[in-house]
């Protein structure tokens, strides 16, 4: 779970980054079968991610520190993530607690870690992103 957050959380942030007008920019996830698994929309700072079906699922909203903030579909904070300039994650609970980590290699390779810094999953950024 902590390893799919900060993925949505990293292509959330490209997303935001890459919106360049003030009219919604919409990414669509697939599953490897080419299903539709949700969508994540962004105006400005904040991205609101959706199922497949359309309900609301939760929000993303970044501050200007570059703070992710992670909302439930009713509004109430479930986890925040700060990125280090070194590439470093950190992941906390809505208690402000450490739930993970998620490390940007320079080759692209994403290296989640639980709050103990046990390797719970790994992936190549850049070959998900062109599935």
């Amino acid at each position: 779970m902590t390893r799919l957050l900060a993925t949505v959380a990293l292509l959330a942030t490209i997303a935001t980054a890459t919106a360049q007008s003030p009219l919604p920019n919409t990414t669509t996830f697939r599953d490897p079968d080419g299903k539709t698994i949700g969508t994540a929309t962004t105006w400005g700072s904040t991205t609101v991610l959706r199922d497949a079906n359309g309900e609301l699922t939760g929000s993303i909203t970044i501050d200007a520190n570059g703070t992710k903030t992670f909302r439930d579909p009713h509004g109430k904070v479930t986890q925040t993530a700060t990125t280090t300039k070194d590439g470093v994650t950190t992941l906390r609970d809505s208690e402000g607690q450490i739930i993970g980590t998620t490390t940007e290699e320079k080759d692209g390779t994403l290296t989640s870690r639980d709050a103990s810094g046990q390797v719970t999953g790994s992936s190549k950024l850049r070959e998900n992103l062109t599935r």
